[in-house]
């Protein structure tokens, strides 16, 4: 088992992962792989004396969680192996730990309550160890199988505990040591002293340091030792050199590895290497470090000596390769013991190219022994095309062949039909499944889209098609990122330049811009006429240069350049999994059906990480599939994401009593995959949606988006101040893509995000020609994670939702991920009564027929009502942006959600004259509009997503706004805060006992 060290801690026993189950997590991770993110939260909250309280888990290679506590004193014993006397002193302790924590964690927010409440969950006294006055616990945050039938205190493994004995070093007066701090060394029980223990003496003139009494060496450690230096004196001669004899010491590295830091020394005949001066052996990959051939630090140097590090061969790598002539169907590499023999179930399938077959490897793989790495090479013969095969058949001797010319003949009158009827289907748009992707050997399939290049031709030109480049290097790495606290991260060595002309020359661009930078320096590897962009691939340490300074190397265009974020999904598993299909009766889906199921014209595009294009709920009815990456339709099902948020949206209910069904269950699917290697960028989301909208699609709908976490500790003022600031261009390139879609009657559906954040930081939220989801819990109310205000325009369920996943199961997410697809499957519903609807109209109807949800947060859907509304053109007006029953949200058309104070976009209003929705400039600084109301709450101050308990977003006040009052404190907002805390007082008395 692979040992740690840790400062200051010490090993106090072992788990086996295999014996636990539920573990809680952040994110993917469990809690016992993320232990600095929990003692991060720890550190912050909790009073010093109870921090020691969760035992740190170090994880192992072999399954298993090794659990480190704080160095004792007195040995750690069992909990329920105490004395009565001792039990219930530490029962005390106990409780005073565990309330410690408790009061803490109902006061924090967030990530960090989430983080502390999963530390919490599983707090079992049969894994508590006591010592020095203090309780820790092992084990927390997952809890034991109960299907292994195991006893639990049978689950804590090597719980052998070794005291420590101070092993003291007396110098005397005679000499020094060359580290103080070595007088006193502390050795657990049963060690054996060598030479390492030992300090260094520094003799004082006069005197030569002769040995330790007793020796050490060899000692046995039993209990508290010291030992005595003793020294011989020596004459003294002023100024006389004494010539010390030396010898050398050489270590060499074996086959296998290397050696770091130095590796020769001239040391003092008969003296002993110290640990600084033997080299760090590094094996190379598949060797292991065995040791070296003579161990060099348990003898004294008498001669010269060469160490050898000797290296074990551990595993080998097993390639094929496909050559010029075909391609691999599988795994390519495999890396496997030294002398295994070769599975024959792992040899790959080979796809040969057109006039060529496959006809073997160079050497057979089949049983073969793996005693070094090995590379077997696919092997080809050319062949006639099938035609020509076929024609010299056909006139080859035989009566017979007459007889199948006929019928050749009739086959091909057959086909020929079919193929127009095929042809005239596409037209149509109907079906088209994905082409099948790459598998593992579990059965699962991965993203397999090919490394970055550059897509200049050689004539300077670019290819008919658009390309975004893929996440790996042509070294198969991935590329370097830049982690920003509070925003996203970037990819470093890559930047996307957007120009203002949309009909801009990129080749001239390129070909001006590559006499600045040569191609060594800077790579074009990807571009997009539509948008137009061009991206360029960087040396890392030239980024903030190249951004300063192109503008004006390149005066003659204009341009601007965005950082090539990543984008992160904004949805992941729950543990909420009780009343599965609740969402379902909340939005009143089933009554809505009674108007319609949706319309088979109408597609929903779904930008995500790719899909199961074979679930039950979604085959049969996908139209367009695309890859970004590969520029066709070969997608992977991601990391499931993409197919829950699919049967959300459009899936089939047939299972919907089962609690599983799409909003708009007739209508067509487009997946977009926007993500390679199990990342999505900037520029992959921005293709992928221009993708949806110039291939006809309805609605798009985009549960991905920038991360933001952390930023929540921020005053709303600030939060305020960055969605007003920041992020400017990655707002520009929004416009433009909006303005596309709304050119082309597409509306598109954002989910807001999970970081308890105004919702109009993310850049993509900042106008109101797109719908913009936040998530609501069971009981409607905003949920403890979903972004709020302005920048947010309607909400749907997204806490405990029930969908498809890969491969052909269902699973409960949680996140605005969730809540977005069920706005989008209501929208295909909304168009397939009206396909013309616009995004401002379908706003207008979302939030007059929505259900109230708190002060705070916008409405939730209604699909009954809404397509009542819609069908019957009674549409009801909006509240009065003073309104309390407005739940905070002003005209979805007020203002730009934080952006400049203008339209939005190019000045246009998206409002249908006849649509009877307010003006979309209502409440800006519009001199000609200065009768109109002012709509400032629509930032909806304050937002708090659990009205329970007021002080879970403590600190957010409201932001000032342009009509404060001449001190720049807006009173009327202050007093709107009052009445809402007035009125969750209200409802909290209500439930104390005397009230009831």
């Amino acid at each position: 088992m692979a040992e740690h060290t840790l400062y200051g801690k010490k090993k106090l026993c072992y788990t086996e992962v295999t014996d636990f189950t539920d573990f809680q997590g952040i994110g993917r991770d469990p809690l016992y792989k993320r232990f600095n993110s929990v003692y991060s939260v720890v550190e912050k909250n909790i009073e010093p004396q109870y921090r020691d309280f969760l035992a740190h888990p170090i994880y192992s290679d072999e399954d298993q969680i090794l659990w480190y506590v704080r160095e004792w004193n007195n040995t750690p014993s069992a909990y329920n192996d105490l004395s009565d006397t001792e039990k219930a002193k530490y029962a005390a302790i106990k409780e005073k730990t565990i309330a410690a924590y408790e009061k803490v964690r109902k006061n924090l927010t967030g990530e960090d309550k989430q983080i502390l409440t999963g530390a919490l969950k599983y707090i079992d006294e049969d894994f508590m160890f006591c010592y020095d006055d203090k309780v820790v616990i092992v084990a927390w945050g997952m809890s034991p199988d109960s299907h292994k039938h195991v006893v639990k205190g049978t689950v804590i493994h090597d719980l052998k505990i070794q005291n420590n004995h101070k092993i003291r070093f007396i110098v005397g007066g005679n000499g020094t040591l060359s580290d103080k701090l070595a007088g006193v060394v502390s050795r657990p029980d049963g060690a054996i002293l060598s030479h390492i223990d030992l300090p260094i003496v520094t003799p004082k003139k006069g005197y030569a340091f002769r040995k330790w009494e007793p020796n050490p060496l060899g000692m046995k450690v039993n209990g508290p030792l010291s030992f005595t230096a003793l020294y011989d004196e020596v004459p003294i001669e002023d100024d006389v050199v004494i010539e010390k004899e030396n010898v050398r010491v050489t270590f060499i590295a074996g086959e296998g590895g290397s050696l770091s830091d130095t590796t020769e020394y001239t040391i003092e005949k008969g003296a002993y290497l110290v640990t600084s001066q033997i080299p760090l052996a590094i094996p190379n990959s598949g060797y292991s470090f065995a040791g070296w051939d003579i161990q060099p630090d348990l003898q004294a140097i008498d001669d010269d000596v060469i160490f050898t590090a000797i290296f074990n061969r551990v595993n080998v790598t097993c390639k094929f390769v496909a050559g010029e002539h075909g391609s691999i169907e599988g795994t390519d590499s495999f890396t496997l013991p030294y002398g295994s023999i070769f599975n024959n179930d792992n040899t790959p399938a080979i796809k040969a190219k057109r006039g060529y077959k496959f006809i073997g490897w160079d050497k057979s793989p089949i049983d073969y022994i793996l005693n070094g790495d090995a590379t077997f090479t696919a092997q080809y013969e050319k062949e006639l095309p099938w035609y020509k095969r076929l024609w010299a058949w056909f006139t080859g001797k035989g009566c017979l062949k007459w007889l199948l010319w006929l019928l050749l003949l009739i086959l091909l009158l057959f086909l020929l039909s079919w193929l127009l009827r095929g042809c005239n289907n596409m037209l149509r748009g109907n079906v088209v499944e994905p082409s099948p992707v790459i598998e593992t050997t579990d059965g699962r399939v991965i993203d397999n889209n090919g490394p970055i290049k550059g897509v200049v031709g050689k004539d300077g030109k670019l290819p008919d098609n658009n390309i975004v480049a893929p996440i790996v290097g042509d070294d198969g790495k991935e590329p370097p990122i830049v982690s920003n606290p509070g925003a996203p991260d970037i990819v470093a060595n890559r930047l996307n330049i957007y120009f203002e002309n949309a009909d801009v020359n990129l080749e001239q661009f390129i070909s001006e811009f590559s006499k600045i930078y040569s191609e060594t320096e800077c790579q074009v590897i990807g571009f997009d006429k539509n948008v137009p962009m061009i991206q360029i691939l960087i040396p890392e340490n030239m980024r903030d240069t190249i951004r300063e300074n192109l503008n004006a190397q390149l005066p003659n265009y204009e341009f601007f350049i965005v950082d090539e974020s990543i984008f992160t999904i904004v949805g992941d598993v729950s543990t909420d999994t009780a009343n599965v299909g609740w969402h379902l009766d909340a939005i009143d889906v089933e009554e809505g059906w009674e108007i319609t199921k949706g319309s088979p014209n109408i597609t929903v595009a779904v930008v995500d990480d790719g899909i199961d294009a074979t679930h039950d709920i979604l085959k049969g009815r996908i139209v367009n599939p695309y890859n970004v990456f590969t520029q066709d339709n070969r997608l992977s099902v991601g990391q499931g994401h993409g197919t829950h948020v699919a049967g959300l949206a459009v899936g089939s209910d047939k299972m919907f009593d089962k609690g599983v069904s799409g909003v708009a269950p007739k209508c067509k699917l487009m997946p977009i995959q926007v993500f390679d290697n199990g990342m999505c960028t900037f520029s992959s989301v921005t293709s992928g949606i221009m993708y949806a909208i110039h291939k006809g699609a309805n609605v798009i709908n985009v549960s991905i988006g920038p991360n933001f976490r952390g930023l929540d500790i921020l005053p709303l003022p600030d939060q305020d101040y960055i969605a007003k600031t920041q992020f400017k261009n990655e707002e520009r390139v929004w416009k433009r893509i909006i303005n596309v879609a709304k050119e082309h009657n597409a509306i598109i559906i954002f989910a807001v995000g999970n970081d308890n954040i105004l919702a109009n930081i993310p850049p993509e939220n900042r106008t109101n020609f797109t719908v913009n989801v936040a998530a609501v819990d069971r009981q409607i109310k905003g949920t403890d994670f979903t972004n709020y205000g302005r920048g947010s325009n309607i909400s749907a369920p997204g806490k405990g939702i029930y969908s498809s996943v890969p491969v052909n199961e269902y699973a409960v997410f949680d996140g605005t991920s969730m809540a977005a697809p069920i706005v989008s499957g209501t929208v295909a519903l909304m168009k397939s009564l009206n396909q013309d609807i616009s995004v401002s109209e379908v706003l207008h109807i979302l939030q007059a027929t929505g259900e109230r949800v708190s002060d705070y947060m916008p409405p939730m859907i209604r699909v009954d009502d809404a397509l009542i509304a819609l069908k019957t053109g009674v549409i009801p007006e909006l509240p009065d942006a003073d309104s309390n029953a407005n739940n905070g949200i002003a005209n979805p058309n007020a203002g730009d959600g934080g952006s400049s104070g203008n339209n939005p976009i190019d000045g246009e209003s998206p409002v249908n004259e006849n649509s009877g929705v307010t003006d979309d400039n209502a409440g800006e600084n519009n001199p000609e509009d200065s009768g109109k109301t002012s709509n400032r709450d629509d930032l909806n101050p304050g937002n708090n997503p659990n009205p329970t308990n007021p002080g879970a977003n403590r600190g957010k006040t409201d932001p000032p706004t342009s009509d404060s009052e001449n001190d720049g404190t807006d009173y009327d907002a202050i007093r709107k805060l009052i009445e809402s805390y007035k009125r969750k007082i209200s409802e909290l008395e209500k439930l104390l006992p005397e009230n009831k």
